[in-house]
């Protein structure tokens, strides 16, 4: 018994005390990754929010054959788990910081969540969700497949839909640059007909006739951005090409 006691107490003895400089400097650094973790969260849900206002709730059925195929097609699974796992390392930072402990695991997740929400919303709201969608979609091949599934779906043309950029307009038809860079000379709708702007973001829905010509029924804003000052409504908030 004396024998063990005898090596707990060397081994505290030969235990140097750590600088204090070095735990300030540690929990600093902790807490700069929590707040890091709550703002890039609050990016994602900016994003997630542009996304899930802009779905295309009214066409679902029309789209997907049921709403609830639509839902599974189209819910942005990649910002959603984006979110929760910035929520989890913005608890883990802040809860191994000095005063981490005092606090409850809801009350440190509850408030890691209302301040990426409260903020996601802010960001939305002034654009830039949208704009953070159209940079990782304009500079990342593989964005589309992987978070933005929206585009894929208005790029079926064999299924009658087509998206793109308006690029000149004539007076039955006009010409469009799709989310892949090819060009379409699409026929307006006989009657009625939405008030095209070049540089316009559009979504169609029509019939494709051949490799370039695309007749259209229906012609819609592709989506609604958020409200930066002096910013038009269903205009991109920069080239997409």
């Amino acid at each position: 018994m004396d024998n063990i006691i005898d090596k707990v107490l060397k081994a505290i003895k030969d235990q140097k005390p750590q600088a204090r400089w070095k735990f300030r400097l540690k929990d600093y650094a902790l807490w700069l990754a929590g707040v890091l973790s709550v703002l890039i969260g609050s990016f994602s849900v900016s994003v997630a929010i542009y996304m899930l206002v802009n779905n295309d709730w009214l066409l679902g059925q029309q789209i997907s054959g049921t709403f609830w195929a639509f839902i599974f097609a189209t819910l942005p699974y990649f910002w959603l788990v984006a979110i929760l796992f910035l929520t989890v390392l913005a608890y883990y930072n802040f809860r191994h910081t000095s005063e981490g402990y005092r606090y409850q695991l809801i009350t440190l997740t509850l408030g890691s969540v209302l301040i990426s929400l409260f903020l996601g919303a802010v960001f939305y709201y002034i654009g830039l969700g949208q704009m953070i969608d159209e940079s990782l979609y304009k500079n990342i091949p593989s964005y589309e497949r992987l978070a933005s599934p929206r585009r894929a779906i208005w790029m079926d043309v064999a299924a009658g839909r087509l998206a793109g950029q308006v690029v000149a307009i004539r007076a039955n038809d006009f010409d469009l640059v799709d989310f892949r860079h090819r060009l379409w000379v699409v026929e307006r709708p006989l009657s009625g007909g939405y008030i095209l702007n070049r540089g316009e973001v559009v979504r169609i829905i029509g019939e494709k006739i051949d490799e370039i010509h695309f007749k259209a029924e229906k012609i819609l804003p592709f989506d609604m951005p958020g409200k930066i000052p002096g910013l038009r409504p269903n205009m991109p908030t920069r080239p997409l090409f």
